[in-house]
């Protein structure tokens, strides 16, 4: 198995590339709206 990289000796975070910072956006979106859904489907039936 691969060892995780080394940490930079001057402490800087590793930069998050924009395709990383996209995909980050969609899943949180896609997670809000499957979370708003089923509030709004309890409060329906309820």
């Amino acid at each position: 198995m691969s060892t995780p990289p080394e940490p930079s000796s001057n402490g800087d975070k590793p930069k998050l590339s924009p395709t990383r910072v996209v995909i980050w956006i969609v899943v949180a979106g896609i997670a809000i709206y499957l979370i708003a859904s089923g509030i709004v489907g309890i409060i329906a039936k309820g």
